[in-house]
């Protein structure tokens, strides 16, 4: 594959931590949906919330990736290309459960 195991380490590390904010802010995000639907006297189901959230990190996530792609002047396919080539590694794998 053209990228190294150090720097599929470093990408994936980078996309999880990145990740984290994401799932905090939609969090956040979360509450002022629900609290503003009530102000409006509306009512949001679990699984409308659901289904937004999940759009919403979707979104966020897709836009994660190509960040740190372009941080690490890769792509996605060559990404897909080393995932697969490293995922039997145990440094690797480590890095895919943190």
């Amino acid at each position: 594959p053209k990228l190294s195991k150090d720097k599929m380490i470093k990408i994936f590390e980078r996309i999880t931590g990145m990740m984290q904010v994401v799932v905090m802010n939609l969090a956040d995000h979360e509450q002022q949906v629900r609290k503003t639907a009530m102000q409006r006297g509306k009512e949001i189901t679990n699984a409308e919330m659901e289904q937004y959230l999940m759009t919403q990190f979707r979104q966020a996530m897709s836009e994660v990736e190509k960040t740190v792609y372009v941080e690490n002047q890769t792509t996605e396919e060559e990404v897909r290309s080393a995932t697969l080539h490293y995922q039997d590694d145990a440094d690797f794998k480590k890095t895919l459960t943190k």
